[in-house]
């Protein structure tokens, strides 16, 4: 219905039959076709083609630094989700880390 709307008021003022309350309906159209592309623009998923966001090797080194912050946060004496230390563990495939102290997991962080 906007479209139409839209080309009509664009039909008039070619032929020189506009008048102000054209203009403003034409203008009224405008910006809320303009609010319309904004609130696009911030709600809809944005498609990313032909690049790699994420694959199963990042995704596993991001694991990996993530295990090593929470186990050095945990032998900071912070409180770290214990389930999740586990998880990770798991995922990334290191058994040992609840065993290694502290100078070692920051020396796997850096």
């Amino acid at each position: 219905k906007i479209p139409q709307k839209t080309f009509i008021l664009e039909e008039q003022a070619m032929t020189g039959t506009f008048t102000q309350e054209d203009a403003q309906a034409y203008n009224q159209i405008l910006r809320h076709q303009h609010e319309i592309r904004q609130r696009a623009r911030r709600k809809c998923r944005r498609f990313y083609t032909g690049q790699v966001l994420y694959t199963e090797d990042l995704g596993k080194i991001y694991r990996r630094r993530k295990l090593w912050k929470m186990m050095e946060l945990k032998r900071q004496g912070v409180k770290v989700d214990v389930r999740a230390i586990r998880r990770l563990m798991r995922q990334v495939e290191e058994p040992t880390a609840f065993t290694m102290p502290l100078q070692e997991i920051t020396r796997k962080l850096h």
